[in-house]
């Protein structure tokens, strides 16, 4: 099973980034122990565009099976889109801390 993590990171630090996602691969992992997590944050190059980098992020959301809103998703504009795409396009979600 190939999982996306969706959670905000506007106005994060890299550390901050980083500490926050690996929570989440630490939950997703004692629900589902085989799982792979999909590299789903895309800080490659801070001064690309941010449509430019949810593009990046939605193909990889093509690859999951499921995808896991987390955190404060709601009131991210690129979460949200994630979100929309998920319901249009068939793929299960849930949530960790307040989501799907």
């Amino acid at each position: 099973m190939k999982v996306f993590i969706s959670m905000p990171m506007k106005w994060k630090l890299p550390h901050e980034i980083e500490k926050e996602w690996n929570k989440y691969v630490t939950l997703i992992k004692e629900k589902h122990p085989t799982a792979e997590i999909l590299e789903s944050r895309v800080t490659d190059n801070e001064n690309e565009k941010p449509l430019k980098r949810l593009g990046k992020s939605i193909e990889i959301l093509a690859e999951a099976d499921v995808a896991y809103f987390c955190g404060d998703w709601m009131r991210a504009r690129g979460c949200l889109i994630e979100y929309d795409c998920v319901k249009r396009y068939g793929i299960p979600c849930a949530e960790m801390e307040g989501g799907c």
